[in-house]
């Protein structure tokens, strides 16, 4: 595995300002919580970056990867303190824009509960194919975006603006990566077809990197209902099992994705990839890329936190560490466990940066054996655990057969 990367990343798409109030426990019983006329008692308040922009742009810098950041702020005070944050070099590709209020989310998260948000989308909806900088393109080797169903120009029209980024991106000879978001059901975004925007998207998109919720959402509102009312008020990740990650993954690859990462929270990070002819064509960071990577299918359980001071931007992390991995060259069974332990470490503070510790320590925390972790049940007919890996190998794994395209 290579130590130093060169591969330069542009990380592009949604970004705000988290206002994270730190709620103790003695502040959530559920007979007083959010009861009207109420006083919630919280400890410290985190005021930081927020969205893939800055969570998955500023972990993959802190794990030693080159990142530019491209996203539209307002021009007002908000999006000044935003801007300051960001060394010039990071924020080359940040456009503050007039007449338009920066995006603000307040991150409510209750310990032992589900976060909510107060979400304003401000700039974010008016982010475009024309904010990227395409002129410099030759400048990168992977371009990942966050969040379209939270950005109203990227979705509207059948995903139009969506598709012209990626399929541009791919002309350009980068390699592409996708995270998405969980709309409101009842919202403009949530009433969308996005099962018609990925049949579209996908095929322009190497690495597809959503939440396993997020999927079902999309591809089967059914199934999405159906383990939301399993979950019985609880983590409705806990409800999914191996046969959904295996016939949701399915899909995408058949849609186009090059590999598909489900991230599944308290469960861990699930990956499933291609065939080697698809990988050909995966752009500049993946001209190196092994004959391991073609044809996998795992299953990692994420690490063990005891004490969780926040959960959000977790999943932004999971990807940085997953792509900071890939891009020196890991294998695929190390990287899904540099995707946990990335997303372990966002666990330990209330905005999603500070928790997040440097690429030795990573290494560290990913490479150790016999470390607690939370449990997992896949099928005990179709998957295999590798306890010297101490992950699943699912049906579709070609484990004795990665020498071959």
């Amino acid at each position: 595995m290579k130590e130093r990367v060169t591969s330069r990343v542009l990380v592009a798409g949604h970004m705000c300002l988290d206002i994270i109030p730190a709620i103790p426990a003695s502040s959530c019983a559920p007979d007083t919580f959010f009861r009207p006329g109420a006083l919630i008692p919280t400890d410290d308040c985190a005021l930081a970056p927020g969205g893939p922009v800055s969570n998955t742009g500023l972990a993959l810098e802190r794990l030693g990867v080159p990142v530019e950041l491209n996203a539209r702020l307002g021009d007002d005070e908000w999006g000044r303190i935003l801007a300051s944050r960001f060394t010039p070099e990071q924020a080359r590709s940040l456009r503050l824009m007039e007449g338009i209020r920066t995006s603000y989310t307040v991150v409510i998260a209750p310990p032992g509960a589900d976060r909510m948000f107060l979400h304003h989308a401000g700039a974010n909806d008016t982010f475009n194919a024309e904010d990227l900088p395409w002129n410099r393109f030759a400048d990168f080797d992977l371009l990942h975006l966050g969040y379209p169903p939270m950005m109203q120009a990227l979705y509207a029209d059948g995903g139009e603006q969506l598709i012209e980024i990626f399929r541009r991106a791919k002309d350009a000879g980068l390699t592409t990566s996708l995270d998405m978001a969980l709309p409101d059901p009842t919202s403009e975004a949530g009433q969308l077809d996005w099962r018609g925007i990925l049949v579209r998207v996908l095929p322009y998109v190497d690495f597809y990197l959503p939440s396993i919720e997020e999927t079902a959402f999309m591809l089967n509102r059914d199934l999405f209902d159906a383990r939301k009312h399993d979950s019985q008020g609880g983590d409705p990740v806990h409800a999914y099992g191996s046969e959904d990650l295996h016939t949701l993954s399915s899909e995408l690859l058949e849609m186009g994705a090059g590999l598909v990462a489900l991230k599944c929270g308290a469960c861990g990070f699930y990956i499933r990839t291609s065939q080697g002819e698809r990988w050909r064509r995966m752009g500049r960071a993946t001209n190196e890329v092994a004959p391991d990577w073609y044809n996998r299918e795992l299953w990692a359980p994420a690490f063990h936190q005891e004490h969780i001071a926040s959960a959000a931007g977790s999943g932004d992390s999971s990807i940085a560490g997953f792509l900071a991995a890939f891009l020196r060259g890991a294998t695929p069974e190390f990287a899904v466990h540099c995707a946990n332990s990335v997303g372990w470490q966002n666990l330990r503070s209330l905005d999603a940066l500070s928790g997040v510790d440097d690429w030795p320590a990573t290494v560290a925390m990913a490479g150790a054996r016999g470390q607690k972790r939370n449990a997992v049940s896949p099928s005990a007919s179709a998957w295999v655990y590798d306890e010297e890996q101490e992950l699943y190998r699912g049906p579709a794994d070609s484990y004795d057969r990665t020498r071959e395209p």
